[in-house]
């Protein structure tokens, strides 16, 4: 997978050197997105609960069309000097269907837009109600009450649906909010003890363990990493 995630938020100090676009579409589709690889470098993709689709052109190769997965860890690729990519960014928790594999060699060739790549995703009706309750309570229990439902049946309806339970929700969307506020200017003022408690961890040790987990990096360090603090910069899951 291309580092499609690289927000290029430092400009010359960017993990990679990339000229990008973005524009935000509707559900599924959460926006699509494009950039030109200036240089050959090395650059971090961090989990977001979203999956791509995305086109690559490279010289002197065939374009080709692939898909992502929901990444549970941070993980390093890399481009080459003048790959382009185009790419759909689809909404947390979107799947895509089988069939779109079999599409894939025919879609790359010619120019695909949204209303073509939306035949080929699925997305529950009550997939954006159920991720937003759990992103925003303190743990399943919780989230199924204010729903109506029982834990088990939330946890079935999520799992079903994306391959990822609800307490997997909830951690990355708090992992992300509490890293992005770290990642910013905003953060000199505020002590990572007191960030942890405002952000529903048990305390700073839990989560650097978390960040670890997640990032690969402690809160400590993370602004110091700027491939990974540059990728956090890129809309995700928990953003809202």
């Amino acid at each position: 997978m291309p580092c499609q995630r690289g927000s290029g938020r430092r400009g010359g100090e960017a993990a990679i050197n990339v000229v990008k676009k973005m524009k935000m579409t509707q559900q599924p589709i959460l926006a699509t997105w494009s950039f030109i690889a200036q240089a050959s470098q090395p650059a971090a993709i961090v989990p977001d609960g979203c999956r791509d689709i995305i086109i690559r052109m490279r010289d002197h190769e065939p374009v080709i069309m692939f898909a992502t997965e929901l990444d549970d860890t941070t993980r390093t690729v890399h481009v080459q000097t003048g790959d382009s990519f185009f790419g759909f960014r689809l909404q947390p928790g979107v799947g895509i269907r089988p069939e779109l594999s079999c599409a894939m060699s025919s879609l790359a060739t010619c120019p695909a837009d949204a209303e073509t790549i939306r035949e080929f995703l699925i997305q529950p009706r009550d997939l954006a109600e159920l991720l937003a309750a759990v992103q925003n309570a303190r743990g399943t229990l919780e989230a199924a009450k204010s729903l109506g439902v029982s834990s088990r049946t939330l946890q079935r309806k999520l799992f079903d649906a994306t391959g990822r339970s609800p307490s997997w929700w909830r951690r990355l969307a708090r992992l992300r909010k509490s890293a992005k506020l770290i990642a910013s200017a905003e953060i000199d003022q505020i002590e990572l003890a007191d960030l942890a408690f405002q952000h529903g961890y048990c305390d700073q040790p839990h989560m650097t363990r978390e960040f670890q987990h997640w990032l690969g990096v402690s809160p400590h360090n993370l602004r110091k990493n700027g491939a990974v603090a540059d990728a956090l910069a890129s809309t995700g899951y928990g953003d809202g």
